[in-house]
């Protein structure tokens, strides 16, 4: 669209949000922290690991580490997922006369608290305060005893949301169901096994390198599937997802 300012006339025009195109991005960056990530593993178990290109890999980009690339990236995600769901329960209180639906409230509080997690690593400091009460670890499965409570919250949700899940499109249910598994499996399937490779070999052991690497990534994958749903659930049946860009001023031509 066009918009006369004076002599001058100020083009503009309205850009959709592709939910694939944003994934295709997410996508890139989430395959060069994957490769970044595997090049600290190759070079920690090498005779390079003290080199500095080697110490700058394992400081930036190591996806069990804290304060870097990884960690910053998963944040953002969760918290995209986060804005996005409460901008989709603001949107259905508009269009149900502020009646909207509170499960996507609280999906929003939800991945709001993960990405406060993910960046000041508060499952960790739960496990501190679980272990003691957890007699039997077998054999290092719940030696990161964060998995218990935290699995429980899971299936707390999980229980509130799953008529409301079902009541939703298709195509958004199933990508609803596919992320959360993938999350899921990571986040805690995974975990669990560390903690059982932590015990035998130490956490630096390549068996927990390669399982932090894929617990990561599958919780990078999980949430980015998320996204999509959310975004093609916006666009298609609440209101579609886009943003008014404005051109170069054009001058207005002598009649």
């Amino acid at each position: 669209m066009e918009k006369t300012l004076g002599s001058t006339k100020t083009a503009s025009y309205i850009v959709s949000v592709n939910p694939g195109r944003i994934v295709k991005y997410v996508a890139v960056a989430i395959t060069f922290l994957l490769l970044a990530n595997i090049a600290n593993i190759i070079a920690q178990n090498s005779s390079y690991y003290e080199v500095w290109y080697a110490r700058i890999l394992h400081k930036y980009f190591d996806f069990n580490g804290e304060n870097n690339f990884p960690a910053f990236f998963s944040t953002l995600l969760m918290l995209s997922a986060s804005l996005i769901l409460f901008f989709i329960y603001k949107q259905t209180q508009i269009k149900l006369s502020g009646k909207g639906k509170k499960q996507w409230l609280v999906l929003s509080i939800v991945f709001f608290f993960l990405a406060l997690d993910e960046n000041l690593q508060i499952h960790e400091t739960t496990t501190f305060h679980v272990r003691p009460y957890i007699t039997n670890d077998y054999a290092g499965l719940l030696h990161w005893a964060w998995v218990v409570p935290y699995f429980l919250m899971f299936l707390a949700v999980a229980v509130y949301m799953f008529r409301f899940v079902l009541s939703l499109p298709t195509i958004t249910r199933n990508l609803f169901f596919l992320s959360a598994t993938i999350f899921v499996g990571g986040a805690v399937g995974l975990e669990l096994f560390e903690g059982y490779f932590y015990k035998m070999y130490s956490i630096d052991h390549l068996y927990n390198q390669l399982l932090y690497c894929l617990e990561e990534l599958m919780e990078m994958l999980g949430v980015t599937t998320f996204i999509y749903a959310l975004l093609h659930y916006l666009n298609n049946y609440i209101t579609p997802v886009s943003y008014v860009r404005k051109g170069a001023q054009l001058e207005k031509q002598a009649a």
